[in-house]
């Protein structure tokens, strides 16, 4: 929530790796700030946020990643029971995957990996921003550390495919 903030102290679970869970108080984004000082008094942080939603197997849904460069469209009954997801966008820079294509965004993570949809959901990203050859573009999804190609249709400035699961792409 925009409004309240929360502090948390990690428990220790072995010599210098610390943990601390939460739940989410309600849907919409979450932004987080991530503060460490190691023992030598050097202090780190990191800014980061989360999109937590329900979708509902009854209704039309469209959910937008917090950087709103993507976004999913859930049609009716895609879930059997009322569901929770999350939309995560992290960073690419720092991963190490077998491929021979090449990233031009983050990575985008809908949460749990493992939900499956009863129907294709539209999964797009807007490019009005950007400057690229449409022709090479193509959403893929990370399957066993390794990029697969999606079928990727394109139009106005927006790139789309239909997808069936959770997962990174």
């Amino acid at each position: 929530s925009y409004n309240s903030s929360e502090v948390f102290y990690p428990q220790e679970l072995w010599p210098n790796m610390y943990h601390v869970s939460s739940t989410f108080n309600d849907t919409g984004n979450t932004f987080y700030n991530f503060q460490v000082r190691d023992s030598f008094g050097n202090l780190g942080s990191t800014r980061d946020s989360v999109y937590y939603q329900v979708v509902f197997p009854n209704t039309n849904s469209i959910f937008s990643w917090p950087n709103l460069m993507a976004r999913i469209k859930i049609k009716p009954n895609s879930v059997v029971s009322s569901s929770s997801i999350a939309l995560h966008v992290g960073d690419f820079e720092n991963q190490n995957l077998r491929s021979n294509y090449s990233s031009v965004s983050d990575f985008y993570h809908l949460l749990p990996y493992d939900i499956e949809f009863n129907k294709e959901i539209e999964l797009s990203f807007d490019l009005q921003d950007e400057i690229y050859d449409e022709e090479n573009l193509y959403i893929m999804k990370l399957v066993q550390d390794e990029w697969v190609p999606l079928v990727t249709n394109k139009e106005n400035n927006k790139l789309y495919s239909y997808i069936d699961d959770g997962g990174v792409y």
